[in-house]
């Protein structure tokens, strides 16, 4: 053991000591290694894909010019639509006052309808529409007075006493009627509400009256009467409430 401690020396001061331009050769030997070591790294990585910033930029104004484009030449193309149907229908329309010499007064005003004119005019009828035009403004008066009690009173349940409950469950059920046809209100009518008449009442025409048809507009309206009382109740602003409330108005 004696002899293994003494062949082990440490070195001395002068063998660990290295002289400037040793130190500053190593130094730049280092500094020269290093980016080559970068560069290979580097080159031996997968490139990452190049992401076109402006070729996009011109495929999204160009997406956008062309739907903005399809949109403007829809809407014109509805518009001239309609208008189309209007001057047709009125041109047609015409025809009863300048070629059969019928009045705009006795269309107005006379309850007879019968369109049987003939061509050469030997044959003369009435174009009287007075029973269509009461009948039609006694429809809309009976099925407002029916459907606008029950749709202010939802709107005032759904925004001011269960807002909660009626925005989550009851005005979305509501919504749903928006989505469903005139013409299915129309048939329901027709096969249930009409024969329902009918044996009730006892009706002289079988149940067609102006109760069937103002019940049926009440159901049909109900919804968009609702949503739009809803939507104004809750569009007024907090400090008009506040100001009724000081005016001694109850909720």
């Amino acid at each position: 053991m004696a002899g293994t401690a003494s062949s082990v020396r440490e070195p001395g001061p002068t063998e660990i000591e290295m002289t400037e331009p040793e130190v500053s050769t190593r130094l730049e030997s280092t500094d020269s290694v290093l980016p080559q070591a970068r560069n290979s790294v580097a080159d031996s990585s997968p490139a990452r894909p190049q992401f076109d910033s402006g070729g996009a930029d011109k495929r999204f104004r160009l997406i956008n010019k062309i739907g903005g484009s399809v949109v403007t030449i829809a809407g014109i193309f509805l518009i001239v639509l309609t208008v189309t149907i209007g001057l047709f229908l009125l041109y047609k329309g015409s025809f009863t006052f300048t070629a059969f010499q019928h009045s705009v007064g006795e269309f107005l005003f006379s309850p007879d309808w019968e369109p049987q004119d003939s061509p050469d005019l030997t044959l003369r009828g009435s174009v009287g529409a007075l029973i269509f035009i009461l009948g039609s403004l006694m429809t809309c008066f009976l099925g407002l007075t029916i459907a606008m009690p029950f749709a202010v009173g939802a709107a005032v349940f759904i925004t001011e006493i269960a807002p909660r409950a009626g925005e989550r469950l009851f005005r979305p059920a509501v919504e749903l009627f928006l989505g469903i046809p005139s013409v299915v209100y129309g048939w329901v009518g027709l096969t249930v509400l009409v024969p329902f008449i009918r044996d009730c009442f006892h009706a002289p025409l079988g149940g067609y009256s102006v109760l069937a048809a103002g019940i049926v507009l009440a159901v049909m309206i109900f919804p968009t009467i609702t949503t739009v009382s809803a939507d104004a109740i809750t569009a007024v602003p907090y400090d008009y409430r506040e100001a009724a409330y000081g005016l001694g108005s109850t909720r």
